[in-house]
């Protein structure tokens, strides 16, 4: 609810009015009251609808409740038999500060909701367009490369290993065998019975090439 007052020569008009957003179909949502007695008066409903003007279609009617106190004097209660209309002694200043206590609260509504987007606005502005992902687990399998079938033995072990949280230890030890290479050898070795040797293994085994496939020799 918006908070409405205003002021002058001894008449007070307060209360409270609803956003524009906020419409009835009749004048049943507007509760007025005139030193503390609820009416329904002429004046005040044409001041209401005239202080909305800008806002709303003339078939829809605001949500208000307004207070006006003035001097007893100033006011004749007795116009009507059910008491629910009054005659002010100055309606002119009475419309005008129900009018003006509207207006001003309503625009400072708009201020605040025209202030609030625009901040909002720039706030997004400033907003990158893409949000990096946050640091996680990657599971490899859900890669498109992830073969469709099962990869038996080999699969639980990768799977395990990919998807082990930050990066994975690898032990990069001295190799468990003293593996050396030949250069290539040249055609004619690889007719000889036992081929030409291409590997040492431990000192202890020879590992030839023959045109026809390996031969392991234990040179003791």
């Amino acid at each position: 609810a918006i908070e409405v007052r205003s002021e002058r020569e001894g008449v007070v008009v307060e209360g409270f009015a609803a956003a524009p957003s906020l419409t009835r179909a009749n004048a049943l949502g507007q509760y007025l009251f005139v030193n503390g007695r609820p009416v329904r008066d002429k004046l005040i409903l044409g001041a209401v609808r005239a202080a909305y003007s800008d806002y709303l279609p003339r078939d829809r009617h605001p949500v208000v409740a307004l207070f006006v106190s003035c001097d007893p004097q100033e006011v004749d209660a007795n116009v009507h038999p059910a008491k629910t209309e009054v005659r002010f002694r100055n309606a002119g200043l009475v419309r005008a500060l129900i009018v003006h206590a509207l207006k001003d609260g309503l625009a400072r509504e708009g201020r605040r909701t025209a202030a609030n987007t625009a901040d909002g606005a720039t706030l997004q502005a400033f907003r990158p367009a893409f949000t990096p992902p946050r640091p996680g687990n990657w599971d490899w399998r859900s890669s498109p490369s992830y073969p469709a079938g099962p990869m038996r033995g080999f699969e639980s072990a990768a799977a395990t290993a990919f998807t082990e949280p930050g990066q994975a230890a690898f032990d990069v030890g001295a190799p468990t065998a003293d593996v050396r290479f030949e250069a290539a050898p040249a055609p004619d070795l690889l007719d000889r019975p036992l081929g030409a040797a291409r590997t040492q293994i431990h000192e202890t085994y020879i590992v030839s090439q023959t045109r026809d496939g390996l031969i392991v020799v234990d040179q003791h």
